[in-house]
């Protein structure tokens, strides 16, 4: 009479075509192997298979035999066959009571022995004399099923509420089948009964011997349907909690055992965080060992979609809160298994990046990235050019551009160029798209390609070698060792000027699309011409965004020399930098830059000069002037108590505090705020002014008013940046100066629903501005 696993084992090789020779059980410890038409028994240790002597061997130890094998209930008869001489034994003298779960409970004389010369091989024949009350259903194998219990003259299932892991242990338990562990279902994965159910919640411990042992609600006559408990036994696996960690097949990377149902677990206690899993290693039988890889909900048992896989071919990486690996192997096998590795997510996960000759291509899996930023979209996700955005197709992002654009960077190196550029995520203001109030990520993005491979759509290194004679050809590829921009550029300066020369020839080898019409120094209109094929730009000291520091016996000229990348559609617009560098230079203070600013004490003077000229009655009332004293100060805390003397550097999101100050005060004043807006550099024909307030109101809504006297406004920002490549904003305020006794509309500090315009005279305004403040590219919490 055939047992329930020789039954299915026939029936799968005669639906699938494939070897049923062997029989395996994997038991708490100790595999043991039965052949169906010679049922000699075998045990499988330290990666070898090896028979039981047969000396001693009786019923008692086959019937501990057969409960491995899943006949609980069942007897076995004890057999002796005769020896063939080849074969190799681990156990000698076995003698068991007859109630061990497990062959290695009983005693023996120890593992290994030499040979066997007269007991023969150890072998057992299985009966059922009854069966448990318990049964699994509707499964692959008998080692998994829908949990039906015999009441009543039926079999019943049983509900899901409580049902778990500890519930399934005690089922696996009861059947003796694979029972080093039980995993619970609760998605009803192995249909339903028409029976009506038995138990509706139970609580196992998981050391119980049977279910009827367990705390148990049964189901009242009115309940006639529920989501029915199902149960996955195993015999090898393992449960894991951790935040990080590396899973292994058993017995990796020796051979796995044959003839097996191993479940690993994967079950995080942070419930918040998305893992991945990714293979290393994946090899196993390509006929009939299967590898089930699934998501599970953080929180139960059930799977999320899942994929089979065998062979030598790994699984995808894998997102998700839990997992669940399966493996149900055949009896042969001398393969090594897998080895795969789980850890938090991380969005370089989800993005794939390649280039080639002067192309960059990045495609971004949209559907898992959204199970990491649920608010990242197409719309939000750009290179450093945050125009330079994508489109998408079958819900995968694809960004391509050129690399040498979309501001990225080409370093040539040896034998190879690089391309370097990141991809950002960012956090665009309700009010305006052009406004950038955070990152949600940001990740650098690199690729290289062999030198010979690429840029030959850009440029020839020299493209008329053929009207060079040889020597000339020579000489410029003695002089040409430049590996960086700064090989390439030569500044000096004097009295009140700068003087930069850079050989264009050089240049182009490193960057071919550079040229005279897109490098500049900081304000983009200071280029150069062309002199002995030299880029040569001269600029006064004190124009140009230079900046001008005296220190002791010298002035320092600074500035920067940056090669733009335009719009094809207009010259205003940047898109992005090739490359940047910092210019410096030094004269000794007698010689230079006394053009360039004026001593605090004849700024003061010119202060009170103007104070003067502003309280001027004529006949009680007061005409401001346009150059009254007014100044913007930035503190480093919102009670404006620590005032900060430096360019501030701030992140995205951070706090901006600053003061608009009348300076210096007068009793017989006020100063009234208008408007402020904020624009990316300090030319005001360069894009387009972003208002912070209006009329004295906020219509920011990063910015506020802290407070306002007769003599300054205090202002708290949220700080942003423009889109593009800037990482510099600039303030601007429009202020009036008013007498005190001036009631006027336009002379009081007010943010009304409504303004009405003032029919009295014009006072007239003043615009103070203030910056750069410098923006860091760090992403926000």
């Amino acid at each position: 009479m055939l047992n329930p696993t020789q039954f299915v084992c026939f029936m799968l090789a005669f639906l699938f075509v494939f070897d049923c020779y062997t029989t395996l059980v994997q038991a708490e410890s100790t595999p043991i192997l039965l052949t169906t038409a010679d049922p000699r028994v075998q045990v499988f240790r330290n990666g070898q298979w090896a028979y039981i002597c047969g000396n001693g061997w009786n019923s008692k130890d086959a019937k501990v035999i057969c409960r491995m094998m899943g006949y609980w209930q069942g007897t076995g008869t004890a057999r002796i066959i005769t020896l063939s001489g080849s074969e190799k034994f681990w156990l000698d003298d076995v003698d068991c009571i007859g109630n061990e779960t497990d062959i290695s409970e009983c005693s023996f004389q120890g593992w290994g022995i030499p040979s066997c010369p007269a007991g023969g091989v150890a072998g057992v024949n299985c009966e059922v004399s009854a069966l448990p009350n318990v049964r699994l259903t509707n499964g692959f194998g008998p080692w998994e099923g829908r949990v039906e219990i015999y009441e009543n003259d039926m079999w019943q299932p049983v509900c899901t509420t409580g049902w778990d892991d500890e519930d399934a242990q005690v089922i696996c338990r009861e059947l003796g089948v694979r029972s080093s562990g039980g995993f619970a279902h609760t998605d009803g994965k192995y249909g339903r009964s028409t029976n009506p159910p038995i138990i509706t919640s139970s609580k196992c411990v998981g050391s119980e011997r049977d279910i009827s042992l367990c705390p148990a609600k049964l189901t009242t006559p009115s309940q006639t349907s529920c989501v029915q408990a199902g149960v996955e036994c195993y015999n090898c696996g393992y449960q894991y909690s951790g935040e990080a960690g590396i899973l292994q097949s058993d017995n990796y990377p020796q051979p796995y055992p044959r003839n097996v149902h191993c479940l690993y677990i994967i079950r995080p206690t942070n419930t918040g965080q998305l893992y991945k899993l990714e293979f290393s290693d994946f090899k196993t039988e390509s006929c009939c060992d299967i590898v089930h890889v699934a998501t599970l909900n953080s929180s139960s048992s059930i799977p999320v979609g899942g994929s089979t896989y065998s062979g030598s071919g790994k699984p995808p990486i894998l997102l998700g809160k839990a997992f669940a690996v399966s493996f149900d192997t055949d009896g042969s096998n001398n393969m090594a298994g897998f080895q795969a590795k789980w850890s938090p997510a991380l969005v370089q996960d989800v993005v794939n990046m390649s280039c080639d000759a002067g192309t960059f291509n990045i495609q971004i899996d949209l559907t898992f990235l959204k199970r990491l930023y649920p608010a990242s979209s197409e719309r939000t996700i750009a290179l450093a050019d945050s125009s330079c955005t994508g489109i998408v197709s079958n819900d995968i992002l694809i960004i391509n551009t050129n690399a040498d654009s979309c501001g990225t960077i080409v370093k040539t190196e040896a034998d190879r160029h690089v391309y370097t550029n990141f991809l950002v995520d960012r956090i665009f203001a309700t009010e305006s798209n052009d406004i950038v109030r955070g990152q949600r990520w940001k990740i650098p993005l690199t690729c290289s390609v062999p030198r010979s491979e690429s840029f030959s759509i850009h440029y020839q290194p020299y493209p008329d070698v053929g009207l060079r004679r040889a020597s000339d050809v020579e000489v410029l590829k003695r002089n040409v060792k430049a590996t960086s921009i700064e090989d390439v550029i030569n500044i000096s300066c004097n009295s009140g000027s700068f003087n930069i020369q850079i050989n264009r020839q050089v240049l182009k080898q490193l960057h071919p699309a550079s040229s005279e019409k897109t490098i500049g120094l900081s304000d983009p209109f200071c280029t150069g011409t062309i002199l002995n094929d030299n880029i040569v730009i001269t600029s006064k000291a004190n124009t140009c965004g230079t900046m001008v520091k005296t220190e002791p016996g010298e002035h320092v000229y600074t500035n920067f020399l940056v090669d733009r990348i335009f719009a094809k559609e207009s010259n205003n617009i940047v898109r992005g930098e090739r490359w940047k560098v910092p210019i410096r230079c030094t004269v000794p203070r007698s010689e230079s830059v006394s053009i360039s600013y004026q001593t605090d004490r004849k700024r003061s003077k010119l202060a009170v000069e103007a104070v003067d000229r502003l309280r001027r009655v004529v006949e009680g009332h007061i005409r401001v002037q346009q150059d009254f004293p007014v100044t913007i100060y930035v503190y480093e805390d919102q009670a404006m108590t620590i005032r900060q003397y430096t360019s501030p550097q701030k992140r995205l999101g951070d706090d901006l505090y600053f003061r608009v100050q009348m300076d210096p005060a007068d009793s017989d004043l006020k100063l009234v705020v208008g408007s402020c807006y904020a624009l990316p550099t300090a030319d005001e024909t360069v894009g387009t002014k972003y208002f912070l307030t209006k009329g004295g109101c906020a219509v920011d809504s990063g910015t506020h008013i802290l407070r306002t006297t007769n003599h300054h406004t205090d202002f708290q920002m949220k700080v942003f940046k423009f889109s593009g490549n800037y990482n510099t904003v600039y303030i601007t305020c429009d202020v009036r100066v008013c007498p005190n006794t001036d009631t006027s509309t336009a002379c009081k500090q007010t943010c009304p629903s409504r303004r009405k315009r003032s029919s009295e005279r014009n006072t007239g305004t003043i615009r103070v501005r203030f910056g750069p403040v410098t923006v860091e590219d760090l992403p926000v919490n």
